[in-house]
């Protein structure tokens, strides 16, 4: 086990060393003890986050782009959190009282900040929820500035697409999809994991269930355990997407298929 809480391999399977930033901060009081992060993914304005929080401690958003940013205040258009663990809660440095839940994959934007102190999310600090003692989270994180992006591991081809596995852990799966225009995965459902989906381009016809509805980039989709679920992609860009699995196993055989344009149902 690391300082990070992964296993050596499992980090070095996912992410060459070349590939992250890592954060392991301390100090007096409060403020950045035992907090653990480290940037796993960035593309476009795009940036992906794993972060472990324990105690009563927190940790600065602005700590994520210190390096980045130059100097200069990196403003932090949105973001959502995917738990592994636990649940944060976003505060107000300036004034701890003034406490933000978080829902899993909700969009926070400084629109949804209703409060008249904050005028940048990246002076916005993560803290446990209350009832917590320590979480672990996957923060898709959009900035105002297009930073440098990540070279991934090796990308599986497929015919709708392709996907590249960036993180593969005891607890969780995270991956890059892109799905070309005009084309479409299977209509499938997974017996021992569920999964978060969130756009970052690219607009894409999702069914779920009994559904089907067009959503944007910034949109955040739950797929349930056993729920049928496709994506398909009927515009003219490609669509990009992060999905987060959490469950038992996260293997590519744990795929039910009932419709596929590629005869693999």
């Amino acid at each position: 086990m690391n300082q990070f809480g992964y296993n050596n391999k499992q980090s070095a399977t996912a992410l060459k060393d070349n590939m992250s930033v890592t954060g392991n901060h301390a100090s007096n009081g409060n403020h950045l003890l035992n907090t653990h992060w480290r940037v796993v993914y960035s593309i476009h304005s795009y940036t992906v986050i794993w972060c472990q929080i324990t105690s009563n401690n927190v940790i600065d958003l602005s700590a994520f782009f210190s390096k980045k940013s130059a100097g200069k205040m990196l403003k932090i258009q949105s973001l959502q959190a995917v738990f592994i663990e636990g649940e944060m809660q976003l505060i107000n440095a300036e004034k701890p009282s003034d406490k933000i839940a978080m829902d899993v994959g909700e969009k926070v934007t400084i629109d949804t900040v209703s409060n008249d102190t904050v005028s940048n999310l990246s002076s916005l600090s993560l803290a446990l929820s209350n009832h917590c003692r320590q979480s672990t989270a996957l923060l898709v994180i959009e900035t105002d500035d297009c930073g440098q992006e990540i070279n991934l591991p090796v990308t599986e081809e497929r015919p709708w697409g392709s996907y590249t596995v960036i993180a593969d852990e005891p607890n969780y799966k995270l991956k890059q999809l892109l799905v070309k225009p005009d084309s479409r995965l299977s209509l499938q459902r997974h017996f021992k994991r569920e999964e978060h989906w969130i756009i970052l381009s690219g607009e894409a016809d999702i069914t779920l269930g009994n559904t089907c509805e067009l959503y944007k980039a910034g949109s955040y989709i739950f797929i349930p355990l056993k729920s049928w679920h496709r994506i398909a992609n009927s515009q003219k860009e490609n669509v990009i997407l992060v999905e987060v699995q959490c469950g038992s196993y996260f293997g590519e055989d744990d795929i039910e298929r009932s419709q596929d344009d590629y005869g693999r149902a």
